[in-house]
């Protein structure tokens, strides 16, 4: 961000004013800096040159505030769109529902939602994706599934991201059949699932103790080179209290660790060490190609 000031101040001082196009790129790189006291100022600095902002300089700075929970000022930001222009677009209100339900607002969140229905944008597959994902999460499974039916009506596609929300709310419900029905209708219809889709089943199968149904899908992620990192260590060690040291669990566990590189498997032990230490050694033998060790442990 220091070399873009020192560009902004050169072009001044050699008779160049910045445009609006150069003052949003400033504002972007800030919000990403997540430094929105600069954003702000600069904002502010458009004004004083008599530069009018347009709906990419609004987004970027309500986006920015939005994520370090400046939800007041981002909504300050959205009204003032409204009532100067440029008018707020579907990103606008994409990236203000995320800001509002991030931060809790659940019922400001929705009544922004119908708000945006009733101003004549149409949503995209994001704003359902946000609104389904939050409703599953607030136990609003009902309405999630209605706006999830609904989709082909509206011309939108539920993506993998919307399966997976449903799929989430559905096993939280305990419904672990209507889940897995709809884990299979995602497939069919070409969609794949990531690494947050098959830690939310596998928990699920966890949680109804269907080891087998766990097996067979931390195998598919393995067969699919999702490896164990950060995101999916506590899948293994749900996997390791459930199924305890059995051969049949090591196998799993050296397959993942053939399917780690190094640079990865090396901080992911020590994280496994810090959770459970003899977990830790466990994995540390089968990474270390020594799994027969594992079973003279116990």
């Amino acid at each position: 961000m220091a070399e873009a000031e020192k560009v902004l101040h050169s072009m001044v001082a050699r008779g160049c004013e910045p445009s609006v196009f150069s003052y949003n790129i400033l504002i972007d790189g800030y919000g990403k800096a997540k430094k929105l006291d600069e954003a702000m100022q600069t904002f502010e600095d458009m004004h004083s040159k008599g530069l009018t902002p347009n709906a990419i300089t609004y987004n970027s700075l309500i986006d920015g505030l939005c994520k370090v929970g400046r939800v007041a000022a981002a909504q300050e930001l959205f009204m003032e769109m409204q009532a100067r222009g440029p008018s707020p677009n579907v990103y606008t209100y994409n990236v203000l529902l995320n800001g509002l339900f991030t931060n809790g607002s659940y019922e400001e969140a929705m009544r922004l939602f119908e708000k945006m229905d009733n101003d004549g944008l149409e949503a995209d597959i994001v704003t359902y994706n946000t609104i389904i994902n939050n409703m599953c999460k607030s136990n609003n499974l009902d309405g999630a599934k209605k706006l999830f039916d609904s989709l082909p009506s509206k011309e939108l596609q539920p993506d993998t991201q919307t399966f997976t929300s449903m799929i989430n709310g559905l096993i939280t419900k305990g419904m672990l059949k209507e889940s897995e029905d709809l884990f299979t209708e995602m497939v069919e219809k070409g969609h794949t699932p990531d690494d947050i889709t098959y830690y939310i089943m596998v928990r699920g199968s966890l949680l109804h103790n269907d080891i087998d149904k766990a097996m067979q899908l931390l195998n598919a992620m393995i067969d699919r080179e999702f490896s164990l990192d950060a995101t999916n260590i506590s899948i293994v060690e749900d996997f390791f209290a459930a199924h305890g040291p059995k051969i049949k669990f090591i196998g799993l566990v050296d397959k993942f660790c053939q399917s780690t590189k190094v640079k990865v498997m090396l901080p992911v032990l020590s994280q496994l060490f810090k959770v459970n230490v003899l977990f830790g050694i466990c994995i540390y033998f089968v990474f270390m190609r020594k799994a027969e060790m594992i079973v003279t442990l116990y």
